[in-house]
């Protein structure tokens, strides 16, 4: 089995990509690969990965949350393949988190329709955003990779 590196796989696949490799300067690849690294790490511990777990596995300034917002972007396109978008919303009256569909969040956005997901109501962005929680997982594209990584 040819020895894989799934840092440098995933470096290979950025630097491939014809409209993601214009994005890269040294920080966005520092964050990238520390991202991966952190992902890589806890990938069959957890799949549940929130902006401030991510901002803080970049080990970039918190002040340079605007280039996480890349490195999340970068990250989570079909090209790239590691992480999924995913969403949540607290459920008060059963006391548990529920999932909402991610299309269904997005196609709000699109649209400027907001609905609170659990009642139907319509609601402002302002408590569609308050109300919506985004998470990320690991798709199985990478965790795939990692165990391949895992086994040599």
């Amino acid at each position: 089995m040819r020895d894989i590196n799934v840092i440098e796989l995933y470096i290979k696949r950025l630097q491939k990509s014809d409209h993601l490799k214009n994005k890269l300067n040294d920080q966005i690849l520092y964050g990238y690969k520390n991202i991966i690294d952190y992902l890589k790490e806890f990938v069959f511990l957890k799949d549940y990965y929130t902006y401030e777990n991510l901002m803080e596995a970049s080990k970039l300034e918190l002040s340079k949350r605007e280039l996480l917002l890349e490195i999340v972007y970068i990250l989570t396109v079909k090209e790239i393949d590691v992480l999924k978008y995913k969403f949540e919303v607290y459920d008060e009256e059963n006391d548990r988190m529920i999932d909402v569909n991610a299309e269904r969040v997005f196609r709000a956005y699109l649209k400027n329709e907001f609905f609170h997901p659990l009642n139907g109501k319509t609601i402002s962005i302002q408590e569609f955003n308050h109300e919506i929680i985004p998470f990320f997982s690991t798709t199985n594209s990478f965790k795939m990779k990692v165990k391949q990584d895992s086994n040599v």
